[in-house]
């Protein structure tokens, strides 16, 4: 009983095919957010940083370029730059904060320095997964569920897509309904947690500073990432254990 209070219920439970019980949905998010948790007081502050580092620092890079406009280059060149460089900034910190909570769950510890060469270094075939795990979607939406989880194999197997893909395929097998009721329920929860806290943050420190405003979001972000791919882990691990 203690277990199952701690837990949201005594074991994670693959839905049967075909059945829809709530219980057992909302049963699996419970014990994937306290197993989550538990792995985050492992190491809170390098989950945290791994992806605040990347966020932070385009953040700053943006802060710095954007009063140049009108000397130094054009305000749709600028625009470009900025944008070019945020979105080089987030996926860097989506590949750290993932193989963070990678290393955490194989119970190693974080190197700060290893997950950002590893994010360079992975940067184009990570964005390549993406899409790849994206066009799935035409060979079934089945197929394309069960890749979901992809990206935590390409953690594992030293940036190899392809592999990836055909291995979160193979454990996800006759559990679809298990992932996509996972995935988006942690991501649902997620995003409405990051979008109050953001809210929040703009509404306390928008009138004060627009810098302290504009860097809440990076900062929040960057709190929210590993939360968020913590459980999918969790989800992943124990698709794996139920083959």
């Amino acid at each position: 009983m203690e277990n199952s209070n701690q837990n949201g219920q005594s074991k994670f439970k693959v839905l049967e095919k075909g059945k829809t019980d709530f219980n057992e949905i909302f049963g699996n998010l419970g014990y994937t957010m306290n197993k989550a948790l538990d792995l985050l007081k492992k190491d809170p502050v390098n989950l945290i940083l791994a992806g605040a580092i990347p966020l932070i620092t385009g953040a700053i890079l943006a802060l710095i370029l954007f009063p140049l406009a009108g000397s130094l280059f054009g305000l749709g060149l600028l625009a470009l730059l900025i944008t070019i460089i945020t979105a080089v900034a987030s996926i860097i910190s989506t590949i750290a904060s993932i193989k963070a909570v990678t290393v955490i769950g194989k119970g190693e510890k974080i190197n700060l320095q290893s997950l950002m060469t590893f994010s360079f270094k992975h940067l184009i075939s990570y964005v390549l997964l993406a899409i790849n795990v994206l066009l799935t979607i035409f060979k079934g939406l089945t197929k394309w569920a069960n890749s979901w989880l992809a990206m935590f194999y390409f953690m594992e197997n030293n940036g190899e897509g392809n592999k990836a893909i055909t291995s979160s395929q193979e454990d996800s097998n006759g559990k679809t309904s298990t992932i996509v009721w996972g995935v988006i329920l942690v991501m649902l929860v997620t995003s409405i947690v990051q979008s109050i806290v953001n809210t929040i943050w703009i509404n306390i420190f928008g009138s004060i500073s627009s810098i302290i405003s504009g860097f809440g979001v990076p900062l929040i972000n960057s709190i929210i990432l590993p939360i968020t791919f913590l459980n999918l882990y969790i989800l992943r691990e124990e698709i794996k254990k139920n083959k």
